[in-house]
């Protein structure tokens, strides 16, 4: 369940990521919607990236 709100860096993480994967697609919306599934996946994978101490250790 969700527990109150993710840390700044999160949002920009994934800001910079969807800026990136809208550069690279250039507008095909099936290219980009393939892109954010992989994107969706990275966090699924790896739920650490939702909270503040892993952008902590990451400095």
């Amino acid at each position: 369940p969700h527990r109150g709100r993710h840390p700044n860096e999160y949002h920009e993480y994934i800001l910079e990521k969807m800026s990136k994967i809208d550069k690279i697609t250039r507008g095909d919306k099936n290219k980009f919607l393939k892109e954010f599934e992989k994107l969706k996946e990275e966090v699924k994978n790896n739920p650490a990236i939702l909270h503040k101490d892993y952008y902590k250790e990451r400095k």
